[in-house]
């Protein structure tokens, strides 16, 4: 009897300890924000390192037709910057395979949108140092057309990055 009772005592302490830092992490950054991209260009922002080990989601809504991109290293965004802005197209890397991807209308069509992951949970990443997420407003990866003449881009990110914080 005193042994089940020490077990069940034992297994709830390690569920409550763990259960904040594997479920949850620690969030890093929690970003909501309209930005504006002009036509032919894109909007980053840098994301801290995460240890190797997170975990990412976000929403990013807009009224035309846009493209996400995430990228792991800095040279990679040093390549999408270079084709921004000194038409240098030797090198496009495009992004993580699975988080990088075209807008497509929403479900009532009214807007266009990316949502990562899909079903409203997160995805895990591992990356080292610091990494990149890029609202494209160019013709960069040929995703979403863009002409010079086109109107700004207006684009609402809803975007959170967690840190695994478990000790196990």
């Amino acid at each position: 009897m005193y042994r089940r009772a020490v077990l069940r005592t034992m297994g709830a302490g390690v569920v409550a300890a763990t259960s904040g830092c594997v479920a949850n992490g620690r969030v890093a950054v929690d970003l909501s924000e309209s930005v504006t991209v002009e036509p032919t260009e894109g909007w980053w922002t840098e994301l801290p390192d995460v240890d190797g080990d997170g975990a990412l989601s976000f929403t990013v809504r807009a009224d035309q037709l846009f493209d996400v991109y995430y990228f792991q290293r800095e040279d990679s965004l040093t390549h999408y910057k270079n084709y921004l802005y000194k038409d240098d197209e030797s090198e496009m890397p495009g992004g993580h395979d699975e988080i990088s991807q075209a807008a497509i209308p929403n479900d009532d069509e009214s807007k266009y949108e990316v949502n990562v992951p899909e079903d409203g949970g997160r995805r895990s990443i591992d990356t080292e140092g610091s990494h990149y997420f890029v609202v494209d407003h160019s013709n960069y990866g040929m995703g979403a057309r863009v002409e010079a003449s086109q109107d700004r881009l207006n684009a609402f990110v809803d975007l959170k990055l967690y840190e695994n914080t478990s000790i196990i």
